[in-house]
């Protein structure tokens, strides 16, 4: 019987052991689920722009490229050239909508990275980010020209994901 209630407590830990291994090596699927917004016409955005920076609104028939940031966004100063490359097409209409950050915060990240923004929105109350179901950034949208959303890329787009990008931007010139 005192073997018996020596191994209860070994037998308990071995268990744990295993589970917490199992746990770490289960296959997971990490990848986003696919966004509602495909196919359907992009959320107005809500809020004014940005005091104190330059401000273009789309023409009418423009690609646009939604990118959601933040001053204190690690993945965001990572894709910042992205972005800025995606900006160079006259075509193409990039705004920048901040996500929980300070605009004094915001204009400071612009200043020292430069601003690839047609048009920066400062979306404090989230309000923007929720119709759009951004719920981490960097998120960025691609928007056609007639108004539906194409693609939704989570995370910092790099190098491979930019030429993916532009190929989308080209498709949706003709949408």
């Amino acid at each position: 019987m005192r073997k018996a209630l020596f191994a209860l407590p070994l037998l308990a830990i071995g268990l744990l052991v295993v589970l917490a291994v199992w746990a770490l090596v289960a296959p997971r699927n990490l990848k986003a689920p696919p966004s509602q917004l495909i196919g359907r016409s992009a959320p107005l955005i809500t809020t004014l722009p940005m005091d104190g920076l330059p401000q273009a609104p789309a023409g009418d028939g423009m690609v646009q490229i939604i990118n959601f940031w933040a001053s204190y966004c690690v993945p965001c100063i990572h894709e910042h050239g992205q972005l800025v490359a995606l900006g160079q097409d006259p075509d193409v209409h990039l705004t920048g909508i901040t996500f929980n950050d300070q605009p004094d915060a915001s204009i400071g990240f612009l200043t020292r990275y430069g601003n690839p923004f047609d048009q920066v929105i400062d979306d404090s109350t989230s309000g923007n980010a929720i119709a759009w179901g951004v719920n981490a950034i960097p998120t960025t949208f691609v928007v056609s020209a007639s108004g539906d959303v194409i693609y939704r890329h989570d995370g910092a787009i790099n190098p491979p994901e930019l030429s993916k990008v532009q190929a989308l931007v080209e498709q949706a010139k003709g949408l």
